[in-house]
């Protein structure tokens, strides 16, 4: 057993030794500087163009071309930019393409062209999904080449890393021809033609990086393209501003509504936005106002008065005077509610009156001979006065017994 353990803790003893001794791989991450030399930074590009031009100095930019190039008037210039991400506006674009006009030469290599750039030369780029991701799964030998007008010693480049996947999808045909090709033999450099001029792009920068010109003989791919270039140029420009560009909000020249006007539907949908927020702040304001306290209702001060009235006959003893109000009001009831136009009191009215109130012909003959006492001289006393309330309550009470009843069979039929 303690044999198997000093096995197992010399076997660890050299498990670490050989992790700590063991050299650390080199960053794979694309800068493209000129004096990088990692895998993917741009020294042995630089280099290159720096022996292929020894009469000239090649300068660096660290700004954009709009803020680089400002006041420049180079009329047979070259200028380079390598770069994973160009991001880039209309004024931009345009004043690149007002330099090329005036007889100067661009070579842009990046592998996510802003659209911008590719909208004004009526080009289109595609690309794999997993172009950008450097997944060891993925990798493969993969191989560019150029047309045969473009080369003098023929031949197709390789190096052992992702596939050289981009490439433009879409050509302007009047003014763009292809240089150079990937293994599936779709275009990934091209040449635009522009004034006295030209415009070179190209879709993969990794075939200008220190692995890629250093593996095998890649390095006569670079010389081969520095051939098509001006064969003594004015000055010589190398850019790094957009090699450090991971999104457009990097940029100096970058603005969010510049951004959303290269897209109309989007462009559109935030005036649309813009134009209904402004029509609820005009409206909206107008109509929005403070709460409004909730008023006390006002005082029945009729109702008030009669029962003032009312407490001030009983304080009296007036019962004649509230006896004549009880029988005027109900006579009134008796005349709008049952329509009967014979005279009050009758034989005939009185038999009318019991049928449509359905109260007993007994019941209704007593209240009309206590309305009859009431009418008569002398006095009238406290009990007379409580009797005739109570018969002409019951005549109420039917009345409003007899609608509730009604309501609710119209209810049922109704369901």
């Amino acid at each position: 057993m303690n044999r198997i353990s000093t096995y197992l803790t010399a076997l660890l003893i050299v498990i670490l030794t050989g992790c700590s001794t063991k050299e650390k791989l080199p960053s794979l991450r694309e800068t493209y500087g000129a004096k990088e030399k990692r895998p993917f930074g741009g020294f042995v590009a630089h280099r290159m163009i720096s022996n292929c031009f020894p009469n000239q100095e090649v300068e660096i930019v660290k700004q954009s071309f709009k803020s680089g190039m400002k006041s420049n008037t180079d009329t047979g210039a070259f200028y380079c930019s390598i770069s994973s991400h160009f991001f880039t506006n209309e004024d931009e674009v345009e004043q690149m393409l007002d330099y090329v006009y005036r007889g100067n030469v661009i070579l842009l290599a990046s592998m996510d062209m802003d659209t911008v750039l590719m909208n004004k030369l009526f080009c289109g780029v595609g690309k794999s999904d997993f172009s950008n991701f450097a997944i060891p799964a993925l990798f493969q030998e993969t191989s560019i080449a150029l047309i045969e007008e473009a080369y003098t010693q023929p031949g197709t480049y390789s190096y052992f890393y992702l596939p050289f996947n981009s490439f433009f999808s879409t050509l302007n045909d009047r003014y763009c021809r292809i240089i150079g090709t990937n293994a599936e033999g779709n275009p990934n450099c091209i040449v635009f033609f522009w004034g006295k001029g030209k415009l070179f792009l190209h879709t993969e920068p990794r075939a200008f990086s220190n692995y890629f010109l250093l593996t095998k003989d890649n390095h006569k791919y670079f010389q081969q393209l520095l051939q098509l270039m001006p064969v003594s140029p004015e000055h010589i420009y190398w850019n790094e501003y957009y090699a450090k560009q991971s999104q457009p909000q990097q940029a100096n020249n970058f603005s969010g509504f510049s951004e959303i006007k290269k897209h109309p539907p989007l462009l559109l949908a935030t005036l649309l936005l813009a134009g209904l927020l402004l029509v609820y702040i005009l409206f909206g304001g107008k109509r929005r106002q403070r709460i409004i306290r909730e008023k006390t209702p006002n005082k029945n001060s009729s109702l008030e008065f009669t029962e003032s009235i009312a407490r001030l006959y009983l304080l009296r003893k007036d019962n004649r005077s509230i006896a004549e109000k009880m029988i005027s009001h109900f006579n009134e009831h008796i005349r709008s509610h049952y329509f009967i136009t014979t005279a009050p009191g009758t034989a005939v009215f009185l038999e009318s009156l019991s049928r449509k109130t359905g109260i007993s012909l007994e019941r209704t003959t007593k209240l009309y001979q206590e309305i009859a006492l009431a009418g008569a001289p002398g006095n009238f006393s406290d009990q007379q006065l409580l009797s005739l309330h109570e018969h002409i309550q019951e005549f109420y009470k039917k009345r409003k017994e007899w609608k509730n009843s009604f309501s609710e069979n119209k209810a049922i039929s109704h369901h």
